[in-house]
Formats: structure tokens, C-alpha cells, sequence
């Protein structure tokens, strides 16, 4: 994924804890502060605090395969799954 306009800080959950990753889109900047890979199997959000964020996301899976999970009242024991081809056939 990359920061394509404004900023914010897309977190990865590889292990227990959230890991930060502060992205802005300076095209004249390091490429690794615009740009993060995620593993698959990992989580991710993106938490943006002004103004809005554009980002450009590249999957590796077929659309029928992504998934969006969410945590039920914030509880991470507790997931609500559903596949994105199904999310924007409800749109």
C-alpha cells in the first residue's frame, strides 16, 4: 500500500501488539516512509487523525479471496468476517 495524499499511520498486528507506520506522501521523499507491505495473514488499519488520507492498495489475491475483519465492540476474540465481493455487491 501507499500514501498517496496526506498522512496517517497504517498499524500492522503481527504478533500481540499494533506496530506503528508513519506514511505521508512526500514524493520527493524515502520511499519506505510512503510505502508498506503486509504480510498475508497479518492485520492492518489505517488511523488517520486530520483531514483525509488517499492511499493506493495492491492485493496479490483475487478479489473472491480478500476479507474484511473486524473486531465485534472491540473485542478481538470476537470477529465479524465478510468477504469484500460481497460487501460491494451490497453497495
Amino acid at each position: 500500500m501507499i500514501s498517496y495524499q496526506g498522512n496517517g499511520d497504517f498499524q500492522t498486528k503481527p504478533g500481540l501488539t499494533w506496530e506503528s507506520n508513519l506514511l505521508d506522501s512526500d514524493f520527493n521523499g524515502e520511499l519506505e516512509k510512503r510505502w508498506i507491505s503486509i504480510p498475508v495473514n497479518v492485520w492492518h488499519q489505517g488511523i488517520v487523525n486530520d483531514g483525509n488520507w488517499v492511499v493506493i492498495s495492491f492485493h496479490t489475491a483475487e478479489v473472491s479471496e480478500l476479507i474484511e475483519e473486524r473486531a465485534e465492540d472491540g473485542d478481538e476474540n470476537k470477529l465479524h468476517s465478510q468477504k469484500y465481493a460481497e460487501i460491494s455487491e451490497i453497495k
